[in-house]
């Protein structure tokens, strides 16, 4: 039988199974971890070809202590240099260059941080999505953002000295704000020779006045067709793969103008919403095989994203908050799973109050207030300690992985049963909206 969460018997039970497994973390995440916690990461290194770093909520500062205190234990003791977000693939290819070569003129380029074009093709590429303008919140996320690619940069320098292998960023997810990718596909043609395919597929690369919509879009994906079609002289005239590249830069840009426009088109209906993304994590699937594909089958790789997302089953979980909860679609974690068994190691990072930027509709609540909620998950693990990480490998049958419970903050609720879902979970009492 079932246990629910917010029984008061259960609870209790539950509490005392988290204190007697409850690793504790230090007051500071750049502090050094306990020997246990080291243990466990690096034997997930050791297990798993895909660890996912997942967290509840985008919009807290801890998120980035945590993703470079547990990273460090897999650069450094596991060798893992390919890290997949739960971000589009242009804006993750100028964040990779930074990686790369240090200049922040890159970070400068990212679309999603508020770049609108250096040209006037390019402004017109990025309108819409690059008009809104900057408030407090966007401000506060895009400095936390840089600060954190900062700090990778420093770990792959680190990591580079060691082996001569860089860290390396990959996007799985559509571009939030589309239209970078026409610049990125014009790039990667500049070393070409000019030849008819490679002038008539440049030419193409500069979407038509008054283009739009859907039809903008059936014009990419013909595109993407013919790039596959004339792989054998675009890669003779630009060097292996570049078509390939070329294909999958266009495919992408497709997809964010699509997912963009559907998102925006269907409100906040709980069934349109579970069909949207549904649709969307089939995408980022297949982003997620081709780059699994690219690699050697040797390589790890780091999974940054949302806790429902990167969940290893979604069998027994729902999403939204309780008064339009919804059956949880596969998730890019269960796919990736389902292809290769025993791939996936998931860690979530669930918090229990404090604060978080809240944007939306042109708004800015850049100190949101989140409240712990009566029978919730995070009320449960805040019972047990303030900051701690627990291992649910050993977790009785019957006990918290087979309770219900509703987890998660404003615009990422979720709720059900965890058993399957999740490997651990990184606790923290309290969280900050970045500043």
């Amino acid at each position: 039988m079932l246990l629910s969460g917010c029984a008061n018997g259960p609870k209790e039970h539950h509490v005392e199974w988290l204190e007697e497994h409850a690793l504790e973390l230090p007051t500071s995440l750049d502090d050094p971890l306990s020997s246990e916690i080291d243990g466990l990461f690096t034997a997930a290194a050791a297990t798993y070809r895909y660890i996912a770093l997942a967290e509840g909520d985008h919009y807290v500062d801890d998120k980035y202590a945590y993703r470079l205190a547990f990273l460090r234990r897999l650069v450094f003791e596991g060798g893992v240099r390919q890290i997949a977000m739960e971000i589009g693939g242009s804006d993750a290819r100028r964040i990779d260059r930074f990686l790369e070569t240090g200049e922040e003129a890159w970070l400068g380029k990212v679309v999603l941080y508020g770049y609108s074009g250096d040209s006037e093709l390019e402004r017109r590429e990025l309108r819409p999505y690059s008009q809104a303008p900057a408030n407090l919140c966007t401000r506060r996320f895009v400095s936390a953002e840089f600060g954190f690619w900062r700090s990778l940069h420093r770990l792959s320098m680190a990591a580079e000295a060691i082996d001569g292998r860089r860290i390396r960023l990959y996007g799985f997810d559509f571009d939030a704000k589309p239209g970078g990718g026409f610049q990125d596909a014009r790039d990667a043609l500049g070393p070409c020779t000019e030849e008819p395919t490679v002038t008539s597929v440049r030419a193409k690369l500069t979407p038509p006045r008054g283009s739009g919509g859907m039809a903008e879009v059936e014009r990419l994906r013909a595109l993407v067709t013919e790039l596959r079609g004339a792989a054998g002289p675009i890669d003779g005239a630009c060097g292996p793969g570049v078509a390939e590249h070329l294909a999958q830069t266009i495919d992408q840009l497709a997809s964010s103008y699509w997912l963009a426009m559907e998102r925006a088109s269907i409100g906040e209906d709980p069934d349109a919403l579970r069909e949207h993304f549904n649709r969307r994590e089939g995408l980022m699937e297949r982003r997620m095989a081709a780059l699994s594909e690219r690699l050697a089958a040797a390589e790890k790789i780091v999974l940054f994203g949302h806790n429902l997302h990167l969940a290893r089953s979604t069998d027994l979980l729902r999403f939204g908050p309780p008064s339009r909860a919804r059956p949880m679609w596969p998730s890019l974690g269960a796919r990736l799973e389902a292809k290769a068994p025993g791939s996936m190691y998931v860690i979530w990072l669930l918090f229990a109050e404090g604060t978080r930027l809240q944007g939306g509709g042109g708004g800015c609540e850049p100190e949101a207030e989140v409240r712990l909620r009566d029978g919730s998950l995070e009320e449960t693990l805040r019972a047990a300690g303030e900051r701690y990480v627990v291992p649910l490998s050993d977790a009785p049958e019957g006990g918290l992985t087979d309770a219900d419970f509703e987890f998660g903050t404003a615009t990422s609720f979720g709720g059900g049963i965890l058993r399957g879902a999740v490997d651990a979970i990184v606790f923290l009492g309290h969280a900050r909206a970045s500043r």
